[in-house]
Parts: C-alpha cells; sequence; structure tokens
C-alpha cells in the first residue's frame, strides 16, 4: 500500500469556491512499465478536501501484486474545473512522509545469496536477500514456505525460528555452509513443522555462556514439534559455556528440549564437541545431542565420527524421551567420563 500526507490549502477558494484561484489539482498514478499503461488511483476533491490542516491518505495498491515494473508519480498542477480555470499557483501544496509498504500474503519462495542484498525483495534468484535472518523475518508463518539459500558461506548467528511450516533448503550439503565465529549458535527453533536441509553447519559454538548453556549450534525449544533435518554436515560444533560449577553444558551440536518431536536423515556429525578439553567432567553430556523428556529423536542413515564429550555420552545423552537410530554408522566418537 501507498501512504502519504499533504497539505493543499486555498484560502481564497475556501472563502469563495466560485474563484478563479484554487488549490492545486492532485493526482496519483500508477505506471505500469511492463504493460505501457498509466492509471489514476487517488485524486484530490477540492470541494471536500480543501481544508488547513496535514490530511492522511491510504490507497490499497493490491491490483499491482505480483507486478514486476511498476512507477509512482505524483502530479500537482493547474486545475480547469471545465467551467473556469483555478489556479493552483494559490495553494501551498506539499507532500510529506510518502511511504510504500508490502505485507508478503503468497509469497511461498524467498531467496538468498551470499552476494545480495537485504534491500532487495527476496523475490528471485536475481534478486536475493543478503541473510537467512531478514528472509525469515519476511516469511509468513504457516502457508508453506521455501526458503532458497544459494551456493556460498554465510556467517548469521542466533537465528530465531518461532514461526511455522518453512524450509530452508540450501544448494547442496556442501555448497551452501553456514560458518560460525565459535560464539553463537546457528539456529534457535520453537516453531512447528519446520525443515532444514541441504546445507553445512559449521564452527558454531558457545564459548562465553553463563547460563542455560545447551546446544553448540542449534537449540529446539521445548514443545517444538514436526522438525525436520535433511543432508546437512554438522562440522567442528563446540559448546564450552561452562564458567563454573553452578553451570553445566548439554548438547555439543543439537540440544532437543522437553516435548520435542525431531528427525534427522542422512546428516553427518564429525569433529563436534561437548566441553573442548581431553579431560573428564561430568557436567557436560553428549556430545553430538542431548534429548529431554517427553520428546521423540529419530535418526536416520547417518554418520557419526570423531565427537567427543568431557562428560557422558559420546553421541548422545538422553535424559529421557524416546531417541531411535535407523541404520546409522558410529566410529571414534569418545567420553572422557568413561560412560557412553
Amino acid at each position: 500500500q501507498l501512504s502519504f500526507y499533504y497539505h493543499n490549502y486555498s484560502s481564497q477558494y475556501a472563502a469563495n469556491p466560485n474563484t478563479n484561484y484554487g488549490p492545486a489539482a492532485m493526482v496519483v498514478w500508477i505506471y505500469d512499465q511492463d504493460a505501457n499503461s498509466w492509471s489514476s488511483v487517488w485524486t484530490y476533491d477540492k470541494t471536500s478536501m480543501n481544508l488547513n490542516q496535514w490530511q492522511s491518505v491510504t490507497i490499497d495498491l493490491s491490483a499491482y501484486d505480483n507486478k514486476n515494473n511498476i512507477q509512482i508519480w505524483f502530479s500537482g498542477a493547474t486545475d480547469y474545473s471545465g467551467v473556469q480555470y483555478n489556479w493552483g499557483y494559490q495553494s501551498d501544496f506539499s507532500l510529506d512522509n510518502i511511504v510504500v509498504s508490502a505485507d508478503n500474503n503468497g509469497v511461498t519462495n524467498w531467496y538468498v545469496d551470499d552476494s545480495g542484498s537485504n534491500s532487495n525483495n527476496g523475490l528471485s534468484s536475481a534478486t536475493p536477500f543478503e541473510t537467512l535472518e531478514h528472509a525469515i523475518g519476511q516469511a509468513d508463518s504457516g502457508t508453506g514456505v521455501t526458503i532458497n539459500v544459494g551456493a556460498g558461506t554465510y556467517t548469521d548467528e542466533d537465528i530465531t525460528i518461532s514461526k511455522s511450516n518453512i524450509t530452508i533448503a540450501g544448494a547442496g550439503k556442501t555448497s551452501t555452509i553456514f560458518d560460525g565465529d565459535g560464539d553463537g549458535r546457528f539456529l534457535i527453533i520453537s516453531g512447528n513443522n519446520n525443515t532444514v536441509e541441504d546445507m553445512t553447519v559449521k564452527e558454531y559454538g558457545l564459548t562465553s555462556c553463563t547460563s542455560s548453556c545447551h546446544g553448540g549450534a542449534i537449540r529446539i525449544n521445548n514443545s517444538a514439534t514436526g522438525l525436520t533435518f535433511n543432508d546437512i554436515i554438522f562440522d567442528s560444533n563446540v559448546n564450552n559455556g561452562y564458567q563454573d560449577s553452578s553451570y553445566v553444558g548439554y548438547g555439543g551440536a543439537v540440544i532437543v528440549f522437553n516435548n520435542v518431536s525431531a528427525t534427522f536423515n542422512s546428516c553427518i556429525f564429525k569433529n563436534n564437541k561437548m566441553g573442548s578439553s581431553n579431560s573428564s567432567d561430568s557436567d557436560f553430556r553428549g556430545s553430538v545431542f542431548y534429548v529431554g523428556s517427553g520428546s521423540t529423536l529419530n535418526v536416520n542413515n547417518s554418520l557419526f565420527y570423531d565427537n567427543q564429550t568431557s562428560g557422558y555420552g559420546a553421541v548422545l545423552y538422553a535424559y529421557g524421551g524416546t531417541t531411535t537410530f535407523n541404520n546409522c554408522t558410529m566410529e571414534g566418537n569418545i567420553s572422557y567420563t568413561g560412560n557412553d
């Protein structure tokens, strides 16, 4: 929609509507470049709008949804009424606070590329956003949106997904790479029925955390359900947020809190750590996963190697719930507390 304020007043016209001096004739035009056509979407009516004050206008532009190229034109000119001339230069025609805004209803595909810009519209691979976080902010919740993330390297961190039914699709698990700085998670998820797929998630972690130091790369909050992770490489994510005996850390790569349902398919987990030292510390639990009570975790056709924890759970520490590994390979994973 388009909104703006205007001031367009003629004191002589207010005193005598039959005078030859009046407010400017104002029209808002839309030029559709693709159709090479002009349309008037708003016209100033001097008989009811000649007020000595700022006035606001909001114009619905939904008729131009899905148009690629439109221009908005404001005109203010001498008015010819058909009976007499009302010379608009007597008015104080002014515009202010012009805002063009858009909702995203009906948009089901957004695009992100590391060469893009968040000032783009994000509606095609030719006009992508720069960051995943910005794309998630534009996406509608619950409508089946896909965010297509192109090949490249991204440094987004601490991205919150509270919306539902969103798919974040990379260009391939070795092509789309999210690379952290070792002090910040990749994702914090509380929405339902979301999918993340086809990417690498590497070198995220918690190194300066002082509370709730759980989930080095991904934190799945209580009661998030229907989550799916496909074809992702989790590499060298480290949760080392332990500060003193008051704090503990769970889940080197992923923490699954309570009453969650999540499935991981065809993923690779390597070099992830819960606690960075090669010594025993029972407060660190689960080099890859920590699973809370009432949760269901399914892991299918996945590979785990060279992950380690200073505490319990060379791959998984399950406080409760149900965890199932189907057709998975595990090799060289270490628990320095000696209880796998």
